[in-house]
């Protein structure tokens, strides 16, 4: 039973239809790609599975459960959680502090909220900073806080948002490693990145938006050679030679 299936979700803004009649399913454990153009509807999808946005029509199934019209926060504590591209922190709060409102989701019990936290903080090599703020840390390490607050809630599924954006190198191998660890666990996981070179260490499927609307999915080596795939990356005349 695939852990979430969309049936023909739509989400449209006035005439321009951000996301049009799209459906797809992830199987538990698996890790998705979702590419497309800048403006192709990646993030507004994120937002629609996430609750942060209304449907216009169609269905989101989690867990064989419809959470269609589920607020946020109550998709949160079902087991859906995500990153964003522009990381958001409580910049006043330490580390620890940040990854503690996560668990607040699901614990209530300080002493188990305290080894939880600096679990998490290990796996994510966070740990020699567990008391600076949020807003010290470079980039790399504002990433990784990012994941860290995603995985306090315990989510069963979640959305990556263009995880590599910014990173260095050495950065973006850090992430690979840490992402490729989380889904060894069993997480469900949908990334959405530009930064191809890190997407093929990650993902063997790839689902691509254009426009709004599915143009291809499949295996992740055969989808980038697809006409239709290449005009939109690249324009119909570098499809045609």
């Amino acid at each position: 039973m695939p852990i979430l299936k969309l049936q023909n979700v739509s989400k449209h803004f006035g005439g321009l239809k951000a996301v049009d009649d799209v459906s797809l399913t992830v199987e538990p454990g698996e890790m998705l790609g979702l590419v497309g153009p800048n403006g192709s509807g990646k993030t507004t999808l994120f937002n629609l599975i996430s609750g942060m946005l209304t449907l216009t029509s169609g269905q989101i199934i989690f867990c064989d459960e419809d959470i269609s019209k589920a607020k946020t926060y109550k998709r949160v504590q079902k087991g859906i959680n995500r990153t964003f591209q522009v990381v958001k922190p409580f910049a006043s709060l330490t580390v620890y502090d940040n990854i503690k409102v996560g668990c607040l989701v699901h614990m209530k019990k300080q002493e188990n909220i305290h080894e939880k936290i600096m679990a998490l903080a290990a796996s994510v090599g966070l740990s020699d900073l567990i008391h600076d703020e949020a807003r010290s840390l470079p980039i790399g390490n504002l990433k990784k806080l990012e994941i860290a607050k995603a995985l306090a809630t315990n989510p069963k599924l979640i959305l990556l948002d263009e995880p590599f954006g910014g990173l260095s190198y050495g950065e973006g191998h850090e992430i690979i490693q840490l992402i490729k660890s989380i889904n060894q666990q069993g997480l469900s996981i949908i990334i959405v990145e530009h930064v191809m070179s890190a997407l093929v260490k990650l993902v063997d499927h790839v689902f691509v938006l254009n426009y709004g609307k599915e143009i291809a999915h499949g295996l992740l080596k055969e989808v980038m050679l697809d006409r239709k795939v290449v005009e939109a990356y690249l324009g119909e005349d570098y499809a045609e030679n």
